[in-house]
This record gives C-alpha cells, sequence and structure tokens, in this order.
C-alpha cells in the first residue's frame, strides 16, 4: 500500500472524490487542449467579422443622436454579459 493509497484511506468521501475527479487536462474554461487551435482560429474570425460590423456601424452614423443610440446598445450589451456571467459572484 503506497504513501498515497494511506492518506486517500483516510480521507473523507468528498475528499476523496475531489481526488478521483480531478481531470488536469482542461483548464477552467473547459475546453481541451487538443482544441486550442480551432479556439485561436475561431477567434480570429470573430474579430474580423466585429471589426467590419463596427466600420459598418460608425460609417452609417449620420448625426450625434445616432452615437447616442449605438453607445446605448453597446452599454447595454456590456450589462447583459456580466450579467449572464456564469462565473459571477452575487
Amino acid at each position: 500500500m503506497g504513501q498515497e493509497e494511506r492518506s486517500l484511506a483516510s480521507a473523507q468521501v468528498t475528499q476523496t472524490g475531489l481526488v478521483e475527479n480531478a481531470d488536469l487536462r482542461f483548464p477552467r474554461t473547459g475546453t481541451r487542449e487538443t482544441m486550442r487551435v480551432a479556439v485561436i482560429a475561431y477567434t480570429a474570425i470573430a474579430m474580423g467579422v466585429l471589426g467590419a460590423l463596427i466600420y459598418v456601424s460608425v460609417e452609417g452614423l449620420s448625426s450625434w443622436g445616432h452615437l447616442m443610440v449605438l453607445a446605448g446598445i453597446v452599454l447595454a450589451t456590456i450589462g447583459v454579459m456580466i450579467a449572464v456571467d456564469p462565473l459571477r459572484r452575487d
């Protein structure tokens, strides 16, 4: 019986579950290491699309009123993103 087995034998049920179920291959985001290239590619494409949308939106503004509406939409979107964040603490 090894040192690790002896220490687990005296551990509580929740402690043994944490040790047995620990999977260190997955970072905090839950994405696998093999998907890293796909995540980087998706992020690059999404940033390009976002840049194009921002450019088209700013080009279409004809007055300060339109700018204020766009700013309100952006702030509301950021507020929703903060509100639905699964890692947010109450």
